[in-house]
């Protein structure tokens, strides 16, 4: 049964405010307008009210206005961040993985069907990943998600499958129920996952 949503509103703005958090550069109001199925004066409405609340800050670049997620974001991720014990319980194994292969290292949980990046120790090479606490990827296509899904019962994994909207990320990417599965079960025979391009 499909859940009934109370304030719409609300969901026009999570996409504005993804989009803005989303983009290379500082999105203009005609920017939002283009990209997202919401009319514009309506993005206007709401981009003033979250300007009010300080979740987007206005600047004046050329003669138009930009917008950028606001400061208080960073309270509201430093308040998730100590709340979450398992990323000072994780950080020694972190860092001695780290050590032991000279590679970076991340921390991910699994959130309503997407890694969610909640710590990284950075590798000492001068060629390094590139993730961002906070960041999301598709359990599908990362090696940490598959390594997951892999430890699903086959109850969850059912579910996560049957809701999955695979995407081709790259020519890489595994696109369907049967060969996900069937990498999966290679996961699980030799222990570990990995993402060959997939991401």
């Amino acid at each position: 049964m499909e859940k009934k949503l109370y304030g719409t509103v609300l969901l026009k703005a999570q996409k504005i405010l993804d989009y803005i958090a989303s983009a290379k550069a500082a999105p203009t109001l005609g920017d939002l307008s283009d990209h997202l199925d919401i009319s514009k004066p309506t993005i206007y409405k709401i981009l003033t009210t979250l300007t009010y609340c300080g979740y987007v800050k206005a600047t004046t670049a050329g003669n138009e206005k930009v917008y950028h997620l606001g400061t208080i974001f960073l309270h509201y991720a430093q308040a998730v961040n100590d709340s979450l014990d398992i990323t000072a319980i994780a950080k020694p194994y972190l860092t001695a993985l780290r050590d032991a292969t000279a590679e970076t290292v991340n921390l991910g949980i699994d959130d309503e069907g997407s890694i969610v990046l909640l710590s990284k120790m950075e590798s000492t090479n001068s060629i390094k990943l590139v993730s961002v606490i906070g960041g999301k990827m598709h359990m599908y296509s990362s090696a940490m998600g598959k390594a997951i899904l892999a430890a699903y019962p086959p109850r969850e994994l059912d579910d996560y499958l049957a809701h999955v909207d695979f995407q081709r990320l790259t020519p890489n990417t595994i696109t369907d129920k049967q060969g996900l599965r069937k990498d999966l079960e290679k996961i699980r025979q030799q222990g570990y996952a990995i993402d060959n391009v997939e991401n």
